[in-house]
């Protein structure tokens, strides 16, 4: 029971000299009710008997939207043939309604004695200002439901929505399958030479951007809706990160950009999973590399003094200017305004990113000024893999936080080395 109508109704006990006293809320599409009794009524009767009995008074208040006085009601015409009555031994009943501001009536004050009670027209005053009183607390009562049924609703139509996505995605993903083959084969079968070259590249190219979108919705629609799974098994962060370097290494040779990657895990081992993993690195380092026209991309790879694994994605591109920081992590939230024209992209790649690394019990922040560029920084709590063929070793983690290392530079012109 709420304390503040709990409250109210044991003023009303004491104030109208009665035995018990109840409040009834109208909470569509039921009523339903508070009850408090003095000591010694109690254990009086069973409590089905009282709520039955509350249940049919205060729908009679409810009912006329006014005051009404008993004062026997074992005599009175409204009462006398009702079957509690005289089962709950209560005599006489005195109910006032409780009005919102607006004047719709929202529920009743009432009180119950066990002795015939010619009530005043002062006791009704008295219970009339104590109905005013409940008005406030039966309207944050109202409120606070109201909330928690949004809340419901919102979390049933984002699960309906990221099933229906799913579902789309697989839709979509299927045509484009077939469409993806049938270009493979025809240029297995020599079709794609000629004027027809130009013409199959631009199909497998616009395909394979209709993909990565279906593929973004897919994978949003399945973390929201709980059905992504990670499996655990062994990789080499070092490895994965010179791949990310090197599949954006054509895109930064065209806009003179410089890579460099800072690896001090050399090649260590972990447990999680890998495509989840490089599927957040290539996302950050891919941004980094599109939005950055002059300067360089960086991965750092290392590790704190905790033993977590720390990846670093920087460059020295446009920056994120800082009233959209707060929201860069949201759904279909671009670096800014011309964006999604200037540089593609469906908005939903951090958005992705930030689940991804909260499943793994990770944590990524940013640091980002205009014009000077940004990093993005990743904590990952990541188990290393031991191998029961080494000997082990003194059981000290390491203690690597700073960038010991200098890192390697891969220039546009030189070669594919990256470490």
């Amino acid at each position: 029971m709420d304390q503040g109508i709990l409250n109210i109704i044991n003023l009303a006990i004491k104030t109208m000299n009665a035995q018990a006293a109840c409040v009834t809320i109208l909470e569509h599409p039921e009523m339903r009710t508070f009850s408090s009794q003095c000591e010694g009524v109690a254990n009086r009767l069973e409590d089905a008997t009282l709520t039955q009995l509350q249940y049919y008074l205060g729908g009679l208040v409810l009912s006329g939207a006014s005051v009404i006085v008993i004062p026997d009601m074992f005599v009175d015409a409204m009462t006398r043939d009702h079957p509690h009555v005289r089962a709950s031994g209560f005599r006489s009943y005195i109910g006032v309604p409780i009005h919102r501001t607006s004047g719709e009536v929202v529920g009743a004050l009432c009180c119950l004695a066990l002795h015939p009670e010619p009530w005043t027209a002062a006791q009704v005053e008295i219970l009339g200002r104590l109905a005013f009183c409940l008005d406030a607390v039966i309207a944050a009562r109202v409120h606070r439901m109201q909330e928690v049924k949004a809340r419901d609703k919102l979390l049933k139509l984002n699960t309906a929505r990221g099933g229906f996505l799913a579902h789309l995605s697989h839709e979509i993903r299927t045509p484009l399958t077939a469409i993806n083959g049938s270009i493979d084969l025809m240029r297995t079968f020599g079709l794609g030479k000629g004027d027809n070259a130009a013409l199959l590249d631009l199909l497998a190219s616009s395909t394979a951007r209709l993909m990565n979108v279906v593929n973004d919705f897919l994978e949003l629609a399945e973390l929201d809706a709980g059905l992504f799974t990670f499996a655990e098994e062994t990789f080499d962060l070092s490895d994965i990160g010179r791949s990310v370097v090197e599949a954006y290494r054509e895109l930064a040779d065209s806009k003179g950009l410089t890579l460099e990657f800072n690896d001090q895990l050399h090649g260590r081992l972990y447990m999680s999973d890998r495509r989840v993993i490089d599927s957040i690195l290539r996302t950050l380092f891919e941004n980094a590399v599109r939005f950055t026209d002059a300067g360089h991309a960086r991965i750092d790879l290392l590790e704190n003094r905790y033993g977590h694994v720390v990846i670093r994605v920087s460059d020295t591109g446009k920056g994120i200017p800082e009233d959209l920081q707060s929201t860069i992590f949201d759904e279909f939230e671009l670096a800014g305004p011309g964006s999604a024209r200037t540089y593609g992209g469906t908005g939903l790649g951090m958005a992705i990113v930030k689940r991804l690394v909260g499943q793994l019990g990770g944590e990524i922040s940013l640091d980002s000024h205009v014009g000077e560029g940004t990093t993005f920084s990743l904590v990952l709590p990541l188990r290393p893999h031991v191998n029961a063929d080494l000997p082990p070793d003194d059981g000290l983690p390491a203690m690597r936080d700073g960038l010991d290392n200098p890192p390697v530079r891969l220039a546009a012109q030189q070669s594919p080395q990256t470490s």
